[in-house]
């Protein structure tokens, strides 16, 4: 039998690709950056509104790694990401062949599934596009950037898009100066899902210091059945505040200010320094309120720790 696996990304998670999202042969390599709401850089000080502390985790089904043992429902372990380089690789079960899953396939059609989605830091703010290209070094040049993931295979598509009172979050782009303001229904999760992997084949998942290559490790996971009897692997990539990590469900009573969390972004902008002399407050979401099943929604928590997309990695002449 075959099975799946679905690698999810949710929070201060920054899509950056080997080529712009519009150009004329989509990217075939994706970097996943998760944003240091911790980080100490002066950077993140010129922000006024500081985040939440977020954790940035890797979850994962014990059934996954133990098939043979007999777990309750939602049991799951974590791997505390901290600066690491992470990426999946397949490989028979007797070790010795590597598993070749194809190139990676970014789903970019009129769908809801299209990753386009994702807000664009472009679209969001002129000149936020274009990502530090130190936060993407080997060893990078600042701690913006707690944890790193490397995408070159699987199907990469928006896997779901904010839930409020029973109705999809939307969100309306305020630019700084007013006009051309939006409005957008506001994904808060990415799925990276391989599909029809056969039984001989296991998943891996390495994690590498950014500073230290010597301090390798792995996970092996296997497939479980779901009660529908699929056949999955699950892995979630979380970047969020303490308060969804420890379970607060708790429902919002009224609407939340402006995202603040959006703002730790611009940090990874090349021109952050000029767009914050520029503008007193980056252009951020927030909550609009509109008509969905005979009810009032609108705003919600997942607009605080939601994903965003940059432009291709360019490197300047010379550098």
């Amino acid at each position: 039998m075959s099975y799946t696996l679905r690698l999810t990304f949710s929070g201060l998670c920054a899509f950056i690709p080997n080529r712009d999202w519009g150009h004329s042969v989509p990217p075939d390599e994706i970097t996943v950056c998760l944003l240091n709401s911790a980080s100490k850089n002066d950077r993140l000080k010129m922000i006024e509104n500081f985040p939440e502390r977020h954790v940035p985790l890797l979850r994962f089904e014990l059934a996954s790694i133990a098939p043979d043992v007999s777990y309750g429902k939602d049991c799951y372990a974590y791997w505390t990401l901290a600066e690491e380089d992470v990426w999946i690789s397949f490989r028979k079960k007797d070790g010795e062949n590597i598993y070749n899953t194809g190139p990676l396939r970014v789903v970019m059609d009129g769908t809801a599934r299209s990753f386009l989605h994702v807000p664009s830091m472009e679209d969001v703010c002129s000149g936020a596009g274009q990502v530090e290209v130190g936060s993407l070094e080997k060893v990078p040049r600042n701690d913006l950037v707690v944890a790193r993931f490397q995408l070159d295979s699987g199907i990469l598509a928006n896997d779901e898009f904010g839930k409020f009172r029973g109705g999809e979050v939307v969100v309306q782009f305020v630019p700084v100066g007013g006009g051309g303001a939006w409005r957008e229904r506001l994904p808060h999760r990415v799925v990276l899902e391989f599909r029809d992997l056969p039984e001989d084949v296991e998943a891996v998942v390495h994690a590498e210091k950014f500073n230290d290559p010597d301090s390798f490790r792995d996970l092996i996971l296997g497939p479980v059945e779901d009660p529908a009897g699929n056949r999955l692997v699950e892995l979630n990539v979380l970047n969020l505040c303490c308060g969804y990590v420890l379970g607060d469900k708790s429902p919002w009573e009224s609407y939340p200010e402006s995202d603040r969390d959006f703002e730790c972004y611009y940090v990874l902008s090349r021109e952050f320094g000029e767009l914050r002399k520029n503008l007193v407050r980056f252009p951020i979401p927030v909550p609009v309120e509109h008509e969905n099943r005979d009810e009032k929604v609108g705003g919600g928590d997942t607009i605080r720790c939601s994903v965003s997309r940059f432009d291709a990695i360019k490197v300047e002449s010379g550098s």
